[in-house]
């Protein structure tokens, strides 16, 4: 551990710099000294477990501040961490604060396709106990980074509840609350158990107005939302997307969508609802994007109140009664800034939409919409 002078050298030129090289220090302690080393007033950590670290009702540990200025790098080398509670006097605020320093979860195992590394929040409370008291899994802010890598996330209790129960009242319940910081989510599979809550308060994923992310998950499971954002996201990207109503919620600026199977459960229901004139979609480069009710498949992307697209450059996008993808009005009125040129698609494509040069031709074989270049 300490400082190293690399040189690099093109041709005839060469630069020098120092870099700080850590090595990882194998933990095997609980939850307090776990807690201290994370919060002692130092420059950076870099931890390895090779312990689970699993509490139950004791929420004074919590939340785990990781200081401003300060880096925390933790492996996760195939353990879990986790807290349960069961009643509404040891619930927490929140496992991990991030308060403007820079806090890696990862895990660096070799065996990548069998890494079972976990974080997780476990709630056995009744509804009025867990929502009137819950928070986020993990807060970034103050300017934060965080990088979740390879791991698997679960925030999970045992009550299912309709939406006549829901009080848009309580407190926010994300696992990653980005509330003001920079996020980066790199093959990671994070899952919301069994929550149904219609409200931008309830998600996998919060990112607020000052925030910016990039997401490349695994898998993202919920009953409800995997993303609201204020902020800006550079790229959404996942390989799967299960079982959500309005998996993302928008306000702000998401640069990119690329996906891979987008299916939800109910007739009508929107993969992106963009919100205000604020709120812009720049590109969508790719994904399935399907919705299951009985026979009908439909997929919808809804854009109000000067919500804008910019531009699809790929995709497939299935519908059995939705015109195109289009839900909210006439969709002569959908503001595409460039239009769309590439992709293809169950019903045709009008020709306002589509980018300068470009058609869009029925293909007999696959029984799609097919946009191409003239």
């Amino acid at each position: 551990m300490g400082d190293a002078i690399i040189t690099i050298k093109a041709g005839n030129k060469s630069v020098q710099c120092t870099v700080t090289v850590h090595d990882y220090l194998d933990f095997y302690g609980g939850i307090g000294e776990f807690k201290s080393a994370i919060e002692k007033n130092e420059n950076a950590l870099f931890l390895r477990l090779n312990v689970d670290i699993q509490v139950e009702d004791f929420p004074d540990f919590f939340p785990i501040v990781i200081p401003n200025g300060k880096t925390v790098h933790i492996d996760f080398n195939k353990h879990i961490v986790g807290y349960t509670f069961s009643s509404k006097e040891n619930c927490i605020y929140a496992f991990f604060v991030n308060n403007g320093g820079k806090l890696f979860l990862k895990s660096l195992a070799d065996d990548i396709e069998h890494i079972k590394s976990f974080l997780t929040y476990d709630s056995k409370c009744t509804y009025d106990e867990y929502y009137q008291n819950t928070g986020s899994l993990i807060e970034n802010r103050n300017g934060g980074l965080l990088v979740v890598e390879k791991i698997e996330i679960y925030l999970i209790y045992d009550q299912l509840f309709e939406e006549t129960e829901i009080d848009n009242s309580i407190a926010p319940n994300y696992v990653i609350n980005n509330l003001d910081g920079e996020l980066s989510i790199v093959e990671s599979y994070i899952s919301l158990h069994n929550q149904i809550i219609f409200s931008d308060k309830e998600a996998i994923i919060f990112n607020g107005e000052k925030s910016k992310a990039t997401i490349s998950g695994e898998n993202f499971f919920n009953g409800s939302k995997v993303l609201v954002n204020y902020g800006v996201i550079e790229l959404f990207s996942a390989k799967t997307i299960e079982y959500f109503w309005t998996p993302i919620l928008n306000y702000g600026t998401i640069t990119e969508i690329s996906v891979g199977n987008v299916f939800t459960p109910e007739k009508n229901t929107s993969f992106v609802h963009s919100i205000g004139n604020k709120a812009i979609i720049g590109k969508i480069s790719g994904g399935a994007f399907g919705a299951y009710f009985g026979e009908v498949m439909s997929t919808l992307f809804e854009f109000s109140n000067g919500a804008r697209l910019g531009e699809i450059t790929g995709g497939s996008f299935y519908s059995e009664e939705a015109e195109f993808v289009y839900k909210g009005g006439d969709i002569t009125k959908l503001m595409v800034i460039k239009g769309i040129s590439g992709g293809e698609f169950s019903h045709e494509v009008p020709k306002n939409l589509l980018d300068s040069g470009y058609t869009c031709v029925f293909d007999s074989e696959k029984g799609m919409y097919i946009v191409t270049k003239k």
